[in-house]
C-alpha cells in the first residue's frame, strides 16, 4: 500500500511539474511551448537539409513547357473573311 501511495505522489508530482507554468498562467514554459519548438526547430532542421541537398543537385531544374498558341485561330480563309 505504502509503495502504491509513494508511486501516486511520484505521479502527481510530475505532472504538477510539467503543467507548472500552465497552471501559472505562464505560457513561455508550458510543456505544450516546449513541444511547440522542438517541432519547428525539427522542421527547420529538414527544409535546411532538403535546401542543401538540391544545391548540389547536377543539371539545371526542369523546364516548364510554354503553352503553344493556337495559330489556326488566325488564319483566315477567303470565304471566311468575305463573310464578316
Amino acid at each position: 500500500m505504502r509503495r502504491q501511495r509513494r508511486k501516486l505522489l511520484f505521479m502527481a508530482g510530475l505532472a504538477v511539474m510539467t503543467n507548472m507554468f500552465t497552471l501559472l498562467g505562464i505560457n513561455h514554459g508550458s510543456a505544450g511551448a516546449i513541444a511547440r519548438t522542438i517541432e519547428n526547430a525539427h522542421n527547420l532542421s529538414r527544409d535546411l537539409t532538403v535546401s542543401e541537398a538540391f544545391k548540389y543537385l547536377p543539371g539545371d531544374p526542369p523546364k516548364r513547357s510554354q503553352p503553344r498558341l493556337d495559330v489556326t485561330a488566325f488564319i483566315c480563309n477567303d470565304s471566311i473573311c468575305a463573310a464578316s
